[in-house]
């Protein structure tokens, strides 16, 4: 289960954390079922895209499970998460 920090922003909507968490769970949940639909972006890190929010989750595939990297927001250097592979 993925946990989300509280913070107090005066122009966010309550439930946008809810609704983020909602969103990267339904990626890793796609990734844990269709682990071949999401190409290969770096050695063996495939990458599931989110639909709401500017993130994606860059994961690895083991014998019986996935291994998530990076829960990681579009605008930021991929460098920083190749450094985990």
């Amino acid at each position: 289960m993925v946990q989300l920090r509280r913070q107090s922003d005066a122009g966010a909507r309550p439930d946008l954390g809810v609704d983020f968490i909602a969103e990267i769970e339904r990626c890793v949940d796609a990734a844990s079922e269709r682990l071949t639909t999401y190409p290969a972006i770096n050695k063996d890190v495939r990458r599931v895209v989110a639909y709401r929010f500017p993130f994606s989750v860059y994961f690895r595939t083991e014998e019986r499970r996935i291994v998530v990297l990076a829960v990681f927001h579009g605008s930021r250097d991929p460098a920083v998460w190749q450094h985990r592979i």
